[in-house]
């Protein structure tokens, strides 16, 4: 109790101070805000804090006042230690708020969305922590907004796309999470939007197209997926980052081929996966423009165990260690990659003299199917009898049917295009191709 009544004698002397030197002209919330912010940010000891508590507060060093009111702030690099006080939302008539390149930490006070007509919020490049008001989305004059450099957690407010005044938003280096909000498309005059170096997921909201005045995008360096919005084209964009992310071929063949300047670097690994005897791996894009190329790893290197145009699965010959990389024809400078995944066969393959008969044997089993292509009738034949069942490229069963030796299956109303038939007592697998 006493250390805080000797803070306010100190302070209350401080302002008393402040106000007989500037002939009491500025308003006392003005004046007792910045002593807060002095004293909350270990202001003895700013590299620089000429004037401050002992002149005019028209002289103290990164003070700027507008008829006898507070309206810019600048302190930028000038070694501000502490938490930035809530009593700053006295300052109601800043347009200029910019403590950048400090070493403030706590969080952003929600009273900064009381000033009222403020232009720039520069909080950039300390340590502020916690997550972003949602009371910054009160204000409807904020056009420069610097939040980034930070560590800040959470998820960004939708209610960040009702300042529509904002034509810079940069939230990049924090540790933010979740999706991007939809919100966001309502900033149409925002020029750079900087969401880069989050751990941001999910997909680039369609709405986007609705930024019509963005010309620079950076979302880079998180885990983003899914496609990007065609009509982004339309835009006035030269500056577009979507690397290391988590995107396939799927949201980058577009970009490739219709935004030229956009940077889709290295993407995050895509998953391998093992269906009985075969691996498969999803990169997404045109499965014809895809060259899916497979390396066996070993502890003296790696081996290249096959290179697969336009198709996804692979038949390894002996168990291992397998990754594979994935280029894409029109996606340029990128190649996808795999994790490993270890390949246990269920069943050794063994090649037919007939093209259009396919046999997948272990030391027991056989599976057996027949036309390769099929078109109304595929042939099975297995040892003894078991549960068969045909799977689309998606792992989603389509139809399950039981075979004893031999049997066929209708596949009349299956759509033209590749499928596999398991069975489902030995897990050997056969990859089927449909036509009409």
């Amino acid at each position: 109790m006493k250390s805080k009544n000797l803070l306010f004698s100190l302070t209350l002397l401080a302002f008393l101070t402040v106000c007989t030197k500037a002939n009491a002209q500025v308003p006392v919330k003005d004046s007792l805000a910045l002593v807060d912010l002095y004293n909350s940010t270990d202001g003895a000891h700013w590299l620089n804090n000429k004037n401050w508590l002992t002149a005019k507060i028209s002289n103290w060093e990164g003070i700027v006042l507008t008829n006898d009111r507070v309206s810019a702030i600048y302190l930028s690099g000038n070694n501000l230690k502490g938490t930035i006080p809530s009593s700053i939302g006295n300052l109601t008539a800043l347009y200029y708020l910019n403590l950048s390149n400090n070493s403030l930490t706590g969080s952003i006070p929600a009273q900064v969305s009381s000033l009222g007509i403020i232009r720039t919020i520069d909080l950039s490049v300390n340590k502020l922590s916690g997550s972003i008001p949602v009371e910054l989305g009160n204000s409807r004059t904020v056009e420069y907004m610097y939040l980034n450099n930070n560590q800040l957690t959470g998820n960004i407010p939708d209610e960040l796309g009702t300042d529509t005044s904002l034509t810079w938003l940069t939230l990049n280096n924090n540790r933010l999470t979740g999706s991007i909000p939809s919100a966001l498309s309502k900033l149409q005059n925002v020029w750079e939007l900087n969401l880069s170096n989050n751990k941001l997921s999910g997909s680039l909201p369609p709405q986007f197209d609705y930024l019509i005045n963005m010309g620079i995008l950076y979302l880079n360096n998180n885990k983003l997926t899914g496609s990007i919005t065609p009509d982004l084209v339309n835009l006035p964009l030269h500056v577009l980052d979507v690397s290391t992310d988590s995107y396939t071929f799927d949201g980058l063949e577009f970009l490739a081929q219709n935004i030229p300047f956009a940077k889709y670097g290295k993407q995050a690994k895509i998953i391998a996966h093992q269906n009985g005897n075969a691996l498969s791996v999803s990169a997404g894009g045109t499965l014809s423009n895809n060259t899916y190329t497979w390396y066996l790893a070993g502890i003296s290197g790696n081996s290249k165990a096959a290179t697969i145009l336009a198709d996804s699965v692979f038949y390894p010959t002996k168990d291992g260690s397998y990754f594979v990389k994935v280029s894409n024809a029109v996606v340029p400078g990128l190649t996808l990659q795999s994790a490993k995944i270890d390949y246990v066969a269920t069943a050794s393959i063994v090649s037919s003299s007939s093209s259009d008969v396919n046999q997948i044997y272990d030391n027991k089993n056989l599976l057996n199917v027949y036309p390769i292509p099929a078109k109304n009738i595929l042939n099975v034949e297995i040892t003894g009898k078991a549960s068969v069942s045909l799977i689309n490229e998606s792992g989603r069963v389509l139809l399950t049917s039981t075979i004893t030796k031999k049997g066929t299956i209708n596949i009349s109303a299956m759509a033209a295009g590749m499928y596999y038939l398991r069975n489902n007592n030995t897990g050997a697998v056969k990859k089927v191709i449909i036509t009409q």
